[in-house]
């Protein structure tokens, strides 16, 4: 027999059995499909902790797909792990993972790297780094190289000399010049032919004609410029910053 309630709440018979009312089993459901939630949460987050880790684990372990994985995730805590790790031996790569990815730390090293003024370590820097880079902080870096030949010529001069006493004829370009055989790849939109260095070479009155077209293009699309990414925001082009530059290419790998 049902016994009718007034308390919604409250429990009806039927028969020897008792069931709770509808207000009780909402209740119960919500509290049911909250426990089951928070549950499902947990888990997410414990199964993508262990697939962070994984990938760590992996770039530890010399996998370098481990780290355009960090990239594509923007994991920028994972990549200055392994920066900072004594241990790992993939540094070269992670610093510029990061330095791809705008990390002010990493870009102020390589700031102050351009600062050198041993012209034979110029070239190396361009190649193996800064291209790979790019962006507004590359850019920045080559404008700032081609008004750099007052700290180049007299230790090329040098070069040259020593070279003549001993029969050679080869010495290192100057910073200036490479600059202005990589500026057309990283703003391939300037109204600024690209050229070759036998182009550079075959007409030296020319080349300081391009130098001075591409100053004063990059120097009027300043605007456009740093909002490439990785941008020169944040960085300091000043040689008193970069005291323990020495310091940091050996804990970094370099």
């Amino acid at each position: 027999m049902l016994v009718p309630t007034e308390n919604a709440d409250s429990f009806v018979t039927l028969g020897t059995r008792t069931f709770p009312t509808s207000g009780s089993v909402v209740r119960e459901s919500i509290g049911t499909l909250l426990v089951v939630l928070a549950v499902i949460s947990f888990a997410s987050r414990i199964e993508g902790q262990v697939t962070q880790n994984a990938i760590l684990e992996r770039a530890r372990n010399g996998d370098d797909t481990a780290l355009s994985e960090m990239e594509k995730k923007g994991d920028v805590q994972d990549l200055q792990i392994l920066l900072h790790d004594p241990k790992y031996a993939g540094k070269f790569a992670a610093r510029l993972t990061l330095a791809r990815m705008g990390d002010v730390e990493v870009l102020q090293y390589y700031a102050c790297r351009s600062l050198t003024v041993d012209v034979s370590q110029v070239e190396d820097l361009m190649r193996q780094e800064l291209d790979y880079i790019g962006g507004g902080f590359t850019i920045e870096i080559y404008r700032r190289f081609l008004d750099s030949d007052p700290r180049f010529i007299p230790q090329i001069e040098g070069v040259m000399e020593e070279a003549r006493k001993h029969g050679g004829d080869s010495w290192p370009p100057l910073p200036s010049t490479l600059a202005l055989l990589r500026l057309h790849k990283l703003v391939p939109d300037s109204p600024i032919p690209d050229v070759s260095p036998l182009q550079l070479q075959a007409n030296p009155r020319a080349t300081g004609e391009i130098k001075a077209r591409w100053r004063s293009w990059i120097d009027t699309h300043q605007s456009e410029l740093k909002k490439l990414k990785p941008t020169p925001r944040g960085v300091i082009f000043d040689s008193g910053r970069c005291s323990g530059v020495n310091e940091a290419n050996a804990y970094f790998g370099r």
